[in-house]
């Protein structure tokens, strides 16, 4: 599956630039161009288009692909709003839930949604810049007896009453029986939480909607 990062690349070097002139051509640094091709950061809609304009193409062509594809390849995922949260969390069974509503989500040819996979509102300016307040991920449920294996990356987490999505850097389960979850907002702070308190957790796949 080719995604946004890659074609970014690709569309960049089919233009023989580097990253430091894309990034002048649009108003960004070459580390932020970086960003996007290492699929460190997410880019906006006003760069995904300016980019777009740059390659002569659409800026859907640039962030779903060969657009000729994408309305064959629409699946309709289970979507947990934020409104739904509370309720959801209550009632959590990780082996055994349902979500009424669903979310339209692009997969490519070779790509096929799976049956833990979910999407989730974003609450909150938290994982700012990454993850805007109001945006959707993609997010697949990891089994409770695998999350002392999981590595660093964005996560969806329920614990104890609560529910949210940070970063994981380090995985001490292992070592010091808890989990600490990061913000990406540098005026937000940590949560360290214990392996008992843990509910459920989603590994994030990739932003299927970023609110600006």
């Amino acid at each position: 599956m080719e995604t946004l990062h890659e074609r970014i690349k690709r569309f960049r070097l089919e233009k023989k630039l580097t990253q430091a002139k894309l990034g002048e051509i649009i108003g960004l640094t070459n580390t932020a161009i970086s960003n996007y091709e290492n699929g460190t950061s997410h880019p906006e809609k006003k760069y995904i288009e300016a980019m777009a304009h740059h390659f002569k193409i659409t800026p859907q062509e640039l962030q779903y692909g060969d657009i000729k594809e994408s309305f064959t390849n629409i699946h309709y995922i289970p979507y947990l709003t934020v409104k739904a949260t509370a309720s959801f969390i209550e009632k959590l069974n990780p082996e055994n839930f349902i979500l009424e509503e669903k979310f339209p989500v692009y997969f490519a040819n070779n790509e096929h949604p799976k049956s833990n996979q979910i999407v989730i509102e974003i609450e909150g300016n938290s994982m700012e810049p990454t993850i805007n307040h109001g945006s959707k991920i993609l997010v697949e449920s990891i089994p409770l007896g695998d999350i002392v294996y999981i590595n660093s990356g964005i996560y969806a987490v329920a614990f104890d009453s609560k529910f949210c999505v940070k970063r994981i850097k380090e995985n001490e389960l292992q070592t010091t029986g808890r989990l600490t979850l990061y913000s990406d907002n540098q005026n937000s702070g940590f949560i360290s939480i214990k392996s008992t308190e843990i509910k459920a957790v989603w590994k994030a796949i990739r932003i299927v909607d970023q609110k600006l």
